[in-house]
């Protein structure tokens, strides 16, 4: 957030926090400093996931979107992810959107639900808001984000991309942060 300027004021985090221990990290480091305004939620069904994934995996996008390995990744997401879900959804951060429809009609859904914050927009604000973006893999939050970002002009950070971009340095991280993305494992908070 600060090498892409702290004052831009709206910040889309995509697939983050995605496990307890992420989620406390956030808070302890920027609770006092940032303003958490929506937690949009991409879900679908596990059958249209499961499908997306699978095709993805046939055009040679990843190597692990066979049956195994998004088995694998959905039992993760339920297992780490949900618990964080319930403590938004306790807040009254949570907004849900179908993802098994078309890329547009998921977009109107999303639009509608930033319509709760877009008051938000235009007050200047000494800390920097957030909305998140959370939803199994193959839900669409990615190309939504785009959509989002295109639409309101927020600054999007993407966890996937930053761990993948930090797998192609010599970081001491970069092996640690590969070894949990080939399992399929969420990757943890590294002090």
């Amino acid at each position: 957030m600060r090498k892409a300027g702290w004052e831009k004021n709206f910040y889309l985090i995509e697939g983050f926090p995605k496990n307890q221990e992420g989620m406390d990290a956030w808070r302890h480091i920027l609770k006092e400093k940032i303003d958490t305004k929506m937690v949009l939620l991409y879900e679908g069904s596990a059958k249209v996931i499961e499908k997306r994934l699978l095709e993805r995996g046939q055009a040679g996008s990843l190597t692990d979107d066979d049956i195994e390995g998004v088995k694998q990744r959905l039992a993760a997401y339920q297992e780490e992810v949900q618990p964080v879900v319930k403590q938004f959804e306790k807040e009254k951060l949570l907004k849900k959107v179908n993802a098994d429809k078309s890329i547009q009609s998921i977009f109107s859904d999303s639009q509608s639900a930033l319509k709760s914050v877009k008051k938000f927009l235009r007050i200047p604000d000494p800390k920097p808001n957030v909305i998140f973006v959370l939803g199994v893999e193959g839900s669409g939050k990615k190309a939504q984000c785009e959509k989002i970002v295109d639409e309101f002009k927020f600054v999007s950070l993407c966890v996937g991309d930053l761990l993948r971009d930090e797998t192609n340095t010599d970081s001491p991280l970069c092996k640690e942060i590969e070894e949990y993305i080939m399992q399929g494992q969420i990757v943890p908070v590294i002090n």
